[in-house]
């Protein structure tokens, strides 16, 4: 948009993976409109319309997102070459299309993809939580202790072996990680580590797998705010009955690495 003030197209970065997307993807770029607080920001609207902008992203909620990142950043020990926002315009109050909402390349470049409906309708404590999980996100990939991956969609997260697995479990780690730090967490009102039980062992009756509710508690409790990494979290996956199919790209990778 000519004379846009937030739509200034100031930098471009190209993404590449360890995992590629499930048909093949290896190439993500992403946009920077603007800086704020050194945090990139690339706004992925229907239009580039600065008063569509501000009612969806205003200045000033965007500039308390750049606050809280930089506070996650430095009190994690988080440090990707560099941080970039990307606001997706979602057309409803339910989430996006985006499983996986942290992105980081090989090059250590980190995209956190954000849903925006109206920011108000979600209030500054959820937004503070959710960027502090995602940041804990993009610490994992930045450190090397889960490889780079091509962003997974919904469309392929049920369909293309337990991702959701491997999700739930890296979860145990963060959340419980913030929760002993005593950083903002999502669910706060209910007993996360129970939350997260339950979660998991719903969704592992969901898709037909046998559940032993004793081995899902002990999981929980051994990872519950400690580090971990890829490789252990397939192990555990493989002894409770979960496997990626060796055909797809996670499971291509991991078979070829360990």
């Amino acid at each position: 948009m000519e004379g846009s003030k937030r739509f200034g197209n100031v930098d471009y970065y190209l993404l590449t993976f360890e995992i590629p997307g499930f048909n093949g993807e290896g190439l993500y770029g992403v946009n920077v409109d603007e800086y704020l607080n050194g945090i990139g920001f690339e706004y992925d609207l229907t239009e580039k319309d600065d008063k569509k902008l501000e009612k969806i992203a205003p200045v000033s909620a965007i500039q308390q997102l750049a606050d809280i990142a930089k506070t996650a950043l430095k009190e994690s020990r988080t440090q990707p070459e560099k941080l970039i926002f990307s606001i997706n315009e979602a057309t409803s109050l339910v989430d996006g299309k985006y499983i996986f909402k942290s992105i980081v390349g090989k090059e250590k470049i980190a995209v956190i993809k954000l849903d925006f409906f109206n920011f108000p309708v979600k209030t500054l404590d959820y937004w503070n939580a959710t960027v502090w999980h995602e940041v804990l996100h993009v610490k994992y990939f930045v450190e090397g202790r889960l490889p780079t991956m091509y962003p997974v969609y919904y469309s392929d997260f049920f369909d293309e072996g337990p991702l959701w697995a491997f999700d739930c479990l890296l979860d145990f780690s963060i959340d419980g990680w913030l929760e002993k730090q005593n950083k903002p967490v999502l669910k706060a009102d209910v007993d996360l580590k129970q939350y997260h039980i339950s979660h998991f062992t719903r969704l592992i009756q969901e898709h037909g797998y046998p559940v032993d509710e004793d081995s899902i508690v002990s999981i929980a409790n051994d990872l519950w705010g400690r580090e971990t990494d890829i490789h252990e979290i397939w192990e555990i996956m493989k002894k409770i009955g979960l496997d990626f199919d060796e055909n797809s790209p996670i499971g291509r990778y991991l078979r070829l690495m360990f």
